[in-house]
């Protein structure tokens, strides 16, 4: 950086000579005390203490160092003048704190250098340490408190070095008064709060201190008696879906709990509801503060005014945090609904069509306390939407044409899934289809042929019958030629091969199936051969269709074990008169398999076994035409009960039989992976107004009371009830009339309604229970999904 530093000497030369010197200069170092101890520091006089130092020069060796001690006190040395000494004090100096006598060390090197190092020692008696006080006696009044507890607490203390002492009180709850000391001894008064928190232990502590600030602590633990204090709050009844204006059912409670969640049960303080979230921008009604009775607010008759999704309440209470409720709907009043129907057409493309309502009688109708009905008319649209205003919350039979649905709904899809495109055109009569189909699977004399169209919804099982020129195929043929009627196979419609329409006709053989026992004559049917072709049938003309039916691989394969007795040990449930009548088992594709049962369905493979047969276990195999649908199995029993209505003039009209079923439905592979039993059972113990609906009953009235007990086997979703007319026509035979009503709930019971029966007329009612993959039957009745059971019970004649 350019600093320096210079040192001018001046030298004397003395003599008279002439010459050269040579002279040299340098600097003294002077010596430092690097080291000094002494033992021991604390004496009295005429003890000695042994001090040693130990000096450095760094011009000199260490051993060329004088060495010379000095004392601060009176006293002797010993070997004053080396760097290990002895010094003896002979008084103690007018000091007597510690460090009161300074020993002092000064190292010199003869060149006029020295260094110092000093040591402070203590010459006189030792000082005694301070000792915190002594608590000598502690005293509380009682170990327990409750809340308005007041406790005494005293203390008394000895301090060792006889200074004063100081008292401080202090608690972690409650509140201490103005404490009394003096002296040794101090006591106050605690009172106790009115809670105390569930994790808080209860204590009061007082300190003792002496002059010098030295501490002793007393602590008085106690045990709490009362109640807990309130750290939050809960809804202990959450709000519930509500009509606007209506009366919140059930009443919300709110309940205060402590810090480890436990209820508080405290009978004061008030609880505020107000609105949290308000999507509708409500208001709400009614009386939103309630006094605690045993730590819970309960909150009757709130009500809201205006309808949307997602509402919430907040309970509020001074000195704890608010709470939300959960988050809940306030319907209109109004009743809406829709019946938009899921069309599945060619791609299994999904297409709605609503279905007109506009001329559909449509109403909503409350049972009374006294058992009659209030009704409130509803309208419908041509768009297939309905409304109805001012029914009140709560079940209701909701009227659509002749059906009613018991449900406590305020918004209802009543669609459901139909196969074909919906815009698809009825056939005239004089629509007809030439057939030409050859490469047949040599014929059977059970052998029988299908037609199926997903584009449009067509399927008809054993069309060959519906010729209306030319021979059904006889045993041994492997060509069909046949004008068949269009218009008689189920759901017709014309196609349209420009929007992909397609036809496919498969044929169903006769085999045997596997497990089949020597002697026995089991048979089945199944796909062995198909035909596809895009095709337009045009209305009242005749279109030809002709090609080669192909192959299909037996590579489909279905393994059961049928428990056909189960099945028939259903009988007497069914009805105390029915008769096992048949067993079916088929499997069908579905174009798709996310909707359950919900079309008619082409069959791969179908099987009629014998009643009485017996449990078997058998394997069937079959084609698939329709690689790319999903596959579901269905069996089913079904059951004859026999009517037969007395004639006017005496004797009996002739019987007629009515054919209740028992059936379940799967999707493959979970269809055949356990035994195949009912997975539902008819319900129980039938009544018609209290009496049993097994007998025949009269002067039941216009509004009867239909109850049943749930099945023993299996969880019905859901309840269908149809109830039929039953008549003697004119040439003496008991006939089945035209469906009265039809009725659904999932309640065991439900009372017919006004309209339904008619007076001079008899009827009898089929109780079906039903279960479906579709659980949400209060909303969307219609819908399914599998799996499927259902079961059927039949009642006796019963007359108004």
């Amino acid at each position: 950086m350019g600093a320096s530093t210079s040192v001018s000497f001046v030298i004397q030369v003395d003599g008279t000579g002439v010459g050269t010197a040579e002279v040299i200069v340098r600097f003294n170092a002077w010596p430092e005390v690097v080291s000094l101890t002494g033992a021991p520091t604390q004496v009295v006089p005429g003890q000695a203490i042994v001090v040693s130092a130990q000096g450095t020069d760094n011009d000199d060796s260490a051993t060329s160092l004088a060495y010379s001690w000095s004392a601060s006190c009176e006293g002797t040395w010993t070997d004053a003048g080396s760097r290990n000494a002895r010094f003896t004090p002979t008084s103690v100096p007018a000091n007597a704190t510690c460090d009161n006598c300074q020993l002092t060390v000064r190292v010199s090197d003869g060149r006029g250098g020295e260094g110092f190092g000093r040591l402070g020692v203590c010459v006189g008696p030792p000082v005694a340490p301070n000792v915190a006080p002594r608590i000598t006696s502690a005293f509380q009044t009682s170990r327990n408190a409750s809340a308005g507890s007041v406790l005494r607490f005293s203390v008394r203390a000895v301090d060792p070095e006889g200074s004063a002492l100081t008292f401080a009180w202090e608690t972690n709850t409650g509140a201490l008064g103005a404490p009394t000391s003096g002296g040794d001894a101090s006591e106050v008064l605690w009172t106790a709060p009115a809670c105390v928190d569930a994790q808080v232990a209860s204590v009061v502590t007082v300190r003792v201190a002496d002059a010098e600030g030295l501490e002793t602590l007393q602590s008085f633990p106690l045990t709490w008696r009362g109640l807990a204090c309130p750290t939050a709050m809960v809804f202990r009844t959450q709000p519930t879906d509500v009509l606007a204006t209506a009366p919140i059912s059930p009443d919300i409670q709110v309940e205060l709990l402590d810090s480890l969640g436990r209820n508080v049960p405290v009978s004061s303080g008030v609880v505020t509801l107000s609105i949290g979230d308000n999507p509708g921008g409500g208001v709400l009604s009614g009386t939103a503060s309630a006094t605690l009775v045993a730590g819970v607010a309960t909150f009757t008759g709130l009500s809201i005014d205006a309808s949307d999704v997602g509402y919430t309440l907040v309970a509020s209470s001074a000195g704890l945090p608010s709470v939300s409720s959960v988050a809940f709907t306030v319907h209109p009043l109004v009743i809406q609904g829709s019946r938009l129907d899921d069309h599945l057409t060619t791609g299994n493309v999904l297409v709605q069509r609503s279905l007109d309502l506009s001329a559909t009688t449509i109403s909503a109708l409350v049972e009374r306390q006294d058992g009659g009905f209030a009704t409130y008319p509803g309208t419908g649209t041509a768009a297939g939407t309905f409304s109805i205003s001012g029914v009140p919350r709560g079940a209701y039979y909701l009227r659509i044409g002749s059906d009613y649905i018991v449900t406590s709904s305020r918004s209802l899809d009543l669609g459901t899934s139909v196969q074909g495109r919906p815009d698809a055109v009825v056939p005239a009569n004089t629509t007809y289809l030439a057939v030409d189909l050859q490469g047949l699977a040599t014929w059977q004399a059970e052998d029988y042929l299908e037609v199926f169209s997903a584009s449009v919804g067509l399927w008809g099982q054993g069309v060959q019958l519906l010729h209306q020129a030319g021979t059904a195929p006889t045993a041994g043929a492997v060509r069909w030629t046949q004008t068949l009627r269009y218009r008689g196979i189920p759901g017709s419609r014309l196609l349209e091969s420009a929007r992909g329409d397609s036809l496919t006709f498969h044929q169903l053989s006769t085999k045997t199936p596997g497990g089949t026992e020597a002697g026995e004559t089991l048979t089945y049917s199944a796909a062995t051969r198909a035909f596809t072709t895009t095709a337009t049938v045009a209305n009242a003309t005749t279109t030809s269709v002709a090609g080669t039916m192909a192959a299909l691989p037996q590579d489909q394969g279905l393994l059961v074990d049928w428990r056909a007795t189960t099945f028939e040990g259903l009988r007497t449930a069914v009805h105390p008169a029915a008769q096992v009548d048949s067993h079916a088992l088929y499997v069908s594709a579905f174009p798709d398999g996310t909707r359950g049962t919900y079309a008619a369905a082409p069959d791969l493979m179908t099987f009629y076994p014998p009643v009485g047969g017996g449990d078997r276990a058998l394997s069937f195999s079959y084609g698939n035409p329709f690689p790319g649908f999903a596959q579901a199995g269905q069996v089913s029993t079904e059951f004859t009960v026999a009517f037969a209505l007395p004639l006017p003039g005496g004797g009996t009209a002739e019987p007629m039989y009515f054919r209740p079923s028992v059936t379940y439905a799967d999707a493959l592979p979970a269809f055949g992976s356990a035994p195949l039993t009912p997975r539902l059972s008819p319900v129980r113990t039938p009544t018609l107004n209290g009496q049993d609906a097994f007998g025949t009953l009269s002067g039941v009235g216009l509004t009867p009371r239909l109850a049943w007990s749930a099945p023993s086997v299996g969880d019905a979703t859901h309840y269908r009830v149809r109830i039929f007319e039953i008549y003697v026509d004119s040439e003496g035979s008991t006939v089945q009339g035209p469906q009265a009503g039809r009725l659904y709930t999932s309640a065991t019971q439900l009372t017919v309604p006004p309209g339904v029966l008619e007076a001079g007329k008899r009827y009898f009612a089929l109780v079906e229970a039903r279960s479906s993959g579709n659980l949400d039957f209060q909303n969307r009745p219609f819908r399914s999904a599998w799996p499927e059971a259902s079961a059927m019970l039949v009642t006796g004649v019963f007359a108004p």
